[in-house]
C-alpha cells in the first residue's frame, strides 16, 4: 500500500510538470485533445450487406476513406472459386485509391440524399440480405450515423444510388 501511494504521488507530481495538450474544437463543437489531423485516414462511409438468399449466405463490405483509400470485399457460395477462402468458397477483396475529390463528392451526395438522418426500415423480408450503412463526417472526431434496410426504395433509394454509382464508377470490375 505504501508503494502504491508513493507511485500515485509521483505520477501526480509528474503530470503537474507536463505541458497540457492543446485542445481543439471541431466544427460541431466537440472538444478534442487533438490539435490537428496529422493523418488523413478517416472513414466516410461503410456499407455491409450480409445475410442469406435462395442461393445461400452472402457478405459484401465497402468502405471509403477521406484519403481516397477504398476497400471492398465479398464472400458467397456462388461465383469464382477461391481455394483459400475458408467456409465461403467464393471470396475476393481489393483495395484501391481514388481521388480525394471523388470521396468528397460521395460524401456530398450522401448528405444530399439525407443519409445522416435515415432510419432503419421498419419491416423485414425473406431471402434478401440486410444492408447496413454507416456514414461518417470524415474527420478525427467523426460523428457517425448508422441505418439498415432490406430493399433500397423510398427514403433509402437516393443514398443507395449514390453508393451504387460510386462503386460502379470506381470498382466496376469487382
Amino acid at each position: 500500500m505504501k508503494h502504491a501511494l508513493s507511485l500515485s504521488l509521483a505520477a501526480a507530481a509528474l503530470m503537474a510538470f507536463l505541458p497540457a495538450l492543446p485542445e481543439a474544437t471541431n466544427e460541431i463543437g466537440i472538444s478534442s485533445p487533438c490539435a490537428g489531423n496529422a493523418i488523413k485516414m478517416e472513414p466516410v462511409v461503410n456499407v455491409d450487406v450480409t445475410g442469406s438468399t435462395l442461393l445461400g449466405p452472402t457478405h459484401f463490405r465497402f468502405t471509403a476513406y477521406n484519403s481516397g483509400l477504398v476497400t471492398v470485399s465479398r464472400a458467397s457460395l456462388i461465383g469464382v472459386a477461391n481455394e483459400s477462402a475458408g467456409s465461403f468458397p467464393f471470396a475476393d477483396a481489393d483495395t484501391i485509391f481514388v481521388s480525394t475529390e471523388a470521396v468528397d463528392q460521395l460524401a456530398k451526395n450522401l448528405r444530399a440524399a439525407g443519409a445522416f438522418s435515415l432510419c432503419d426500415q421498419n419491416f423485414s423480408t425473406a431471402d434478401v440480405p440486410l444492408t447496413t450503412v454507416t456514414v461518417f463526417r470524415g474527420a478525427t472526431n467523426a460523428v457517425a450515423h448508422t441505418y439498415s434496410y432490406w430493399a433500397a426504395f423510398g427514403e433509402h433509394a437516393d443514398a443507395a444510388l449514390a453508393i451504387g454509382d460510386f462503386i460502379q464508377e470506381h470498382l466496376s470490375g469487382f
